[in-house]
């Protein structure tokens, strides 16, 4: 069985990954703009950290997934030379 699954279209997975990390670094704004502003509704201390926890180590992860669709991307495109 092939551990590593070759993506049929590496370019639009990075562009995806990289809208999906925009994403969610927004709602971390979100969070924590909530908390600066304060009010009634206002997240707590403990519910920012929390959500920054979990939003940035996804954000890392999601990285960590395109840096390695970009490599093999890469190791592709050196091993198929183009026909001119």
């Amino acid at each position: 069985m092939n551990q590593n699954p070759k993506v049929k279209n590496p370019t639009a997975m990075l562009f995806m990954c990289g809208i999906v990390i925009l994403a969610v670094l927004y709602m971390l704004w979100q969070v924590v703009s909530a908390y600066l502003q304060g009010g009634e509704g206002a997240p707590s201390l403990a519910v920012v950290i929390i959500g920054a926890v979990l939003l940035v180590g996804g954000c890392i992860f999601i990285g960590f997934l395109a840096f390695r669709l970009y490599k093999q991307s890469k190791e592709e495109a050196k091993e198929e030379p183009e026909d001119l």
